[in-house]
């Protein structure tokens, strides 16, 4: 089951119905977590864990956590209210921070506070770009030998630091700078360069947890440090960047093994030290002054080592642009949890993962999908999903690769407690939303507290099952969340494909309409027109009955119309919203007439 956009032609057959809303927010402007977004300072360095703690067993979600005293968050009421009780935090912000107002920041704190401004300024967008990536730009593998010896490393000392895209991640940000003892010095961070960076690296990560939303409840914890290395990095070869790595890893402490241990030896006291699921390390190297961004001999932009311990950045990505960076960022991070790369013209890439039993691996496939790993789209295909761990083959909510059972907190008491409705000679479907089955998830359209919320900002979204029906009655609960009070929602009826079938709108300004679509051609057969059962707050229930060529229309239970048509005597059943508004949806029902 995928969320499917609706057609351009309907949309414009639509418009004039419709008053479309300015979409300028940042990419995480639409967010799957409850609450509004703060930022949290704490009292002392010793409340960072308890403070998570509180809010996310009151309902809110830690984003990004900035050691020793700095968090960013969806904060709920609830939580809120239990944080002041606590008398653990200095502050709650909601408005950016003036320049002052706290003293004696580490580098990491400065990176929150500076994110956080800027987030509130909007200097991340999520437009895209149509430049692609360098299709040579494969993620780097150790060689067999070193595999050999390294796995046997890991099996002794437990030190997987990046296997599954799920839960709480450190990542150690170093920021690499020349002496200018081996290598002429040709770079030179700047204060304002390294703010730069910081911030991409925030679009970067903020991006996958806006994908994995509530299931994946991803939380970063930052850990920045710098390092001189003899070499100037930007002017060497990509093969050549483990002697400047091992330099920066010998400064830290860590003096045993090829560049990749090393790091993971580091990558791993850092997700010890921050009591996080995972890890990984990004060096970041200035590039300002070079050519065109690439290390020397255009060997390499950026890269990463599939399944981690590290990626490589420069703060010019030839190509992408200096505000780009981010997408380079995100996806190099797809390599680090074990996601391969899907360029056009070259056989996807797979490794070893969950994929396999999605039944999905097909190394002589190319993937025609847009995806994060494909083109730095701002979407994953199934296929990346499955290689992060974002699979649910068994449809109980809970991803199949969730070792430490993260995702199991995105069973709400709701699907505990619900007891499903009894089969009846009459009960054709029951859907509850209590968990995945069928229904499409991605960071806009996901199942939270046992409803199904659904939202696209550009042409609006449906989704419907993979079962088709003949004579029934169709019913759905729906609430409007938020956004434009003229965009309609509801219920979808004998549906053929993604350009064929009915649709049951109402909207927040008590109007209704039904209509069809053919080969993408929109036709009301009942225009929008203005109804006293629509709820202006609260719930509306929309029902269908479908008998024939004729379809009779309640709200609420009370009969609005009854329309006939021939064109479509059977098909699925699903639901739909346009552009520009939120819905959620409950308690789907068909029955026999």
């Amino acid at each position: 089951m995928r969320a499917r956009p609706f057609t351009k032609s309907v949309l414009t057959s639509l418009s004039t119905l419709l008053y479309f809303i300015l979409f300028t927010s940042v990419l995480w402007g639409q967010s799957a977590f409850d609450g509004k977004r703060v930022l949290i300072v704490l009292k002392d360095s010793s409340r960072l864990q308890p403070t998570k703690l509180v809010i996310e067993s009151n309902g809110g979600h830690v984003v990004h956590i900035y050691p020793p005293r700095i968090l960013q968050a969806h904060l709920t009421e609830k939580s809120k209210l239990a944080l002041n009780l606590s008398e653990i935090i200095t502050l709650i912000a909601e408005e950016p921070i003036r320049p002052g107002t706290l003293k004696d920041m580490s580098m990491a704190e400065e990176m929150g506070v500076s994110n956080w401004n800027n987030l509130l300024i909007t200097t991340v967008k999520s437009h895209e770009v149509a430049i692609k990536r360098n299709p040579d730009e494969i993620p780097r593998r150790p060689t067999n030998a070193a595999v050999n010896n390294y796995t046997a490393m890991l099996n002794s000392k437990n030190l997987n630091t990046s296997d599954y895209l799920i839960g709480s991640v450190s990542v150690g940000i170093i920021i690499v700078e020349s002496s200018g003892t081996a290598d002429h010095k040709t770079e030179k961070w700047t204060s304002s360069d390294i703010e730069h960076i910081t911030e991409q690296i925030y679009g970067g990560m903020e991006w996958w947890s806006q994908a994995g939303g509530y299931r994946a409840n991803l939380s970063w914890t930052y850990d920045i440090k710098r390092c001189t290395t003899r070499y100037e990095p930007i002017t060497r070869r990509r093969d050549e960047s483990p002697i400047w790595v091992k330099d920066c890893m010998n400064q830290l402490g860590y003096t045993e093994g090829e560049d990749y241990e090393r790091t993971r030896a580091y990558s791993d006291f850092l997700r010890k030290q921050y009591k996080t699921d995972w890890s990984f390390v990004i060096f970041v190297v200035p590039a300002r002054n070079d050519e065109d961004g690439y290390f020397a001999n255009k060997s390499g932009v950026a890269w990463a080592y599939v399944g981690g311990p590290y990626m490589v950045i420069p703060n010019k990505c030839n190509g992408w642009g200096y505000n780009q960076i981010w997408k380079v960022i995100a996806h190099e991070t797809g390599h680090i949890f074990n996601a391969m790369d899907e360029y056009e013209n070259k056989g996807t890439q797979h490794t070893a993962s969950i994929l396999d039993m999605a039944g999905m691996q097909n190394s002589d496939m190319q993937i025609r999908d847009a995806c994060m790993m494909k083109s730095n789209d701002l979407f994953l295909c199934d296929h990346t999903r499955a290689q992060i761990g974002w699979i649910d083959l068994d449809h109980n909510g809970i991803f199949d690769s969730d070792c430490r059972h993260i995702s199991s907190v995105y069973h709400h008491e709701k699907m505990v407690t619900e007891t499903k409705l009894p089969m009846t000679p009459k009960l054709m479907f029951y859907e509850s939303f209590a968990g995945q089955n069928e229904w499409y998830e991605d960071h806009n359209n996901y199942m939270k507290h046992g409803v199904y919320v659904m939202y696209d900002s550009v042409y609006g979204s449906s989704s419907w099952l993979n079962k088709d029906y003949y004579d029934f009655t169709a019913s759905v609960k729906t609430l409007w969340i938020q956004g434009s009070a003229t965009s309609g929602y509801g219920l979808m009826v004998r549906v053929k494909t993604a350009t064929d079938g009915y649709i049951f709108f109402i909207n927040k300004h008590r109007q209704y309409a039904f209509g069809k679509y053919v080969n993408s051609n929109w036709k009301y057969l009942a225009p929008w027109s203005f109804s006293e059962a629509i709820n202006t707050e609260g719930d509306n229930i929309l029902t269908a009955q479908c008998i024939g060529n004729r379809f009779t229309l309640y709200i609420n239970d009370q009969r609005i119309s009854e329309v006939t048509d021939d064109t479509f005597i059977y098909g699925n059943v699903g639901l739909a919203v346009l552009p520009e508004v939120q819905i959620a949806f409950d308690n789907l029902t068909i029955l026999k007439p």
